[in-house]
């Protein structure tokens, strides 16, 4: 890993190719599927990927506990999802090691956007527009904020303008597990069936613990028809619980819980000085 972050990405393959653990290592693989990808390797390092989550699997682990296991299980489903959605693409260093900051501290912009979330739970809608605009402003592409932004508007019952801002954001790059389940719903609610189907597989793509997705998957397959696929991803979120990830999470820890409870209880209080529209009474 030192080798690959400075930028020795031939060696950094020579070493992870001559070790007999790369080949049982979940971590391994995962490196070496990142200096592939750097390399413009895209079915190589896909293959690294996807042999990362087969031993992940295998071993059996519940991802939560173990921060390594889960930085590589993650980020691997993510690479993937992005090798498959950007075919052909050469992706530079810098695009692949964004990437790699899945599990790690929130940045600025992923605890505004959370705030923003904080007001959206409490109907205070211009409040929560105005945080994930203020997270894009710090990093615009962030996920969190652009699918914040789509249910804020869905919300407010303005389908039309959640699904302009959803496929805005797909054309801006946006890959994230929330933006492809909250955009499609949205789309869902337009009927279009089988486009929100693809959107929700996509976000388990990315990410199989987000138990919203597979709820909304499986509620489209019983409307569809396909009730015995239904039930296997029912059976999924109702026999494992810890397979559930909370997209609100760093609210567990009791001081990043009340900073967060304070800005969004500032921001909605201003808001309501100022006689702010959009809010639920």
């Amino acid at each position: 890993e030192a080798l690959l972050r400075l930028g020795d990405t031939a060696a950094a393959v020579a070493e992870l190719d001559q070790s007999v653990g790369v080949q049982s290592s979940a971590l391994g693989h995962y490196l070496r599927g990142i200096a592939r990808l750097i390399l413009g390797d895209n079915k190589g390092a896909d293959a690294d990927f996807e042999r990362c989550t087969k031993v992940h699997m295998e071993e059996d682990f519940w991802w939560q506990r173990d921060y390594e296991k889960g930085r590589s299980y993650n980020n691997a489903r993510y690479y993937h999802h992005l090798i498959k959605t950007s075919p052909g693409k050469r992706f530079s260093a810098a695009e692949v090691w964004r990437v790699d900051r899945w599990l790690r501290d929130p940045t600025p912009a992923d605890r505004v956007a959370l705030s923003g979330a904080g007001c959206l739970y409490w109907g205070a809608y211009d409040a929560a527009e105005e945080r994930y605009k203020a997270a894009l402003a710090l990093e615009p592409d962030n996920g969190i904020a652009w699918a914040g932004l789509v249910d804020t508007h869905r919300y407010r019952g303005d389908l039309a303008r959640a699904l302009a801002t959803g496929e805005e954001a797909l054309a801006k790059g946006v890959r994230h597990t929330f933006l492809y389940n909250n955009l499609g719903y949205a789309i869902y609610k337009k009927r279009d069936y089988k486009r929100a189907e693809t959107l929700y597989r996509y976000a388990l793509d990315i990410l199989p613990q987000n138990s919203q997705a597979r709820v909304n998957l499986a509620r489209l397959l019983e409307r569809t028809g396909r009730s015995e696929e239904a039930t296997g991803h029912w059976n999924i979120t109702n026999a494992a619980p810890e397979f559930v990830w909370n997209p609100l999470g760093p609210y567990k820890y009791p001081a990043l819980a009340l900073v967060y409870a304070l800005d969004v209880l500032l921001v909605i209080q201003r808001q309501r000085r100022t006689g702010g529209a959009g809010q639920r009474k």
